[in-house]
């Protein structure tokens, strides 16, 4: 019943908005963000700011009490790690994740908290058993909410995660965050923010290719573990 419906007319959603504009192109990568930006100061005629504001995700106290099981287990000190994405070839090796979460505890005396989907939890499990001590929680097993993820990555030291939604709640609640791309460009979903580090695969792939269409070259399992551990410890604002 909302009078007034705007997109771009594609995947045959056409059909479902009032106000359809032709899909701009995207032959090369483009961020998501200046994608949405553009098509509100196209089809709503509003001046948008150029760099725009940044976007910023309320965290209530119903979330932080939704966290507060995981919270009284992790301490203070703690680290998010997304081991998890929508496809496999998205997703960093989950041995890799729990053998950070040992260097991290070893190095930092942090605590990793492993979240993810219900459907997820066959990673978890793994990320848990790679990393071999007590400095790990398996959130998903504690059966965590959107509401808990979102006061978790609020209060977390740094989020370590895959290119999927849980670094969206990070950039927008202001905390640190490592994103891991493979065959997923970076520049589609850019964000101004000092405090992403994103690690690619590929970092030497020329400007002019995509890693979406570059799969054999840019597996995300290239990502060295030493590269992910130095670029929270920057984060941090210690030295290796």
């Amino acid at each position: 019943r909302v009078p007034r419906r705007i997109g771009w007319r594609r995947d045959g959603r056409g059909l479902l908005l009032s106000d359809a504009f032709a899909q701009p192109d995207r032959s090369t990568p483009v961020s998501t963000e200046s994608w949405y930006l553009d098509l509100i100061a196209h089809g709503c005629d509003i001046d948008v700011p150029k760099p725009p504001p940044p976007m910023h995700l309320q965290v209530t106290d119903e979330d932080r009490d939704a966290a507060a099981a995981v919270r009284a287990a992790a301490g203070d000190a703690f680290v998010v790690l997304v081991p998890g994405a929508n496809r496999a070839d998205k997703r960093w090796p989950a041995e890799r994740f729990g053998q950070l979460a040992s260097k991290l505890h070893e190095t930092q005396g942090l605590t990793s908290v492993v979240v993810g989907a219900p459907r997820e939890a066959d990673i978890a499990t793994a990320v848990c058993a790679a990393c071999g001590s007590h400095a790990v929680i398996d959130a998903v097993s504690m059966g965590t909410s959107v509401a808990a993820l979102k006061a978790l990555i609020d209060a977390a030291k740094v989020v370590v995660t895959n290119d999927t939604g849980p670094r969206h709640i990070a950039l927008c609640t202001g905390t640190p965050v490592v994103t891991l791309f493979g065959p997923t460009d970076q520049r589609w979903t850019a964000m101004a923010s000092n405090l992403e580090r994103r690690l690619v695969a590929a970092p030497f792939l020329p400007e002019h290719l995509v890693a979406d269409r570059c799969a054999a070259t840019c597996t995300i399992d290239r990502i060295a573990l030493g590269d992910v551990h130095h670029a929270v410890t920057a984060l941090l604002g210690h030295d290796e």
